[in-house]
C-alpha cells in the first residue's frame, strides 16, 4: 500500500462533521481522566498533609510522595490543555 495516495495532513484534520462524535467521546474520556487524576492528587496531598505520615514515614517515601504530587499536577495541567484544544476543535 502506497502512502503517496494519502494526504500528508490527514492526521491533523480538524474534528468536524460526522467525526465530531468521536471528538466528543474523546473529550469525555479526557474529562474522566482529569477527574481521576485530581482524585489521586487530592489523596496524595492528604497523605502529605497528615502529620503522622510525614513524621513516621521514611524520608525516601515522603520524597516519593512529593514527586508523585508534582507529577500529578503536571498531568492535570497537560490533560486540561489537551481537553481545551479538543473542545476548541469541536466548537469550530
Amino acid at each position: 500500500m502506497s502512502t503517496a495516495s494519502k494526504p500528508a495532513t490527514a492526521a491533523f484534520a480538524p474534528i468536524t462533521g460526522a467525526s465530531s462524535g468521536i471528538g466528543a467521546i474523546y473529550a469525555d474520556r479526557l474529562a474522566k481522566r482529569i477527574d481521576k487524576t485530581r482524585q489521586d492528587l487530592a489523596k496524595t496531598r492528604a497523605k502529605l498533609a497528615n502529620e503522622h505520615f510525614a513524621s513516621r514515614a521514611p524520608a525516601a517515601v515522603v520524597t516519593a510522595e512529593r514527586e508523585r504530587e508534582a507529577e500529578l499536577e503536571r498531568a492535570v495541567a497537560g490533560l486540561q490543555s489537551q481537553l481545551e484544544r479538543v473542545r476548541t476543535l469541536l466548537a469550530s
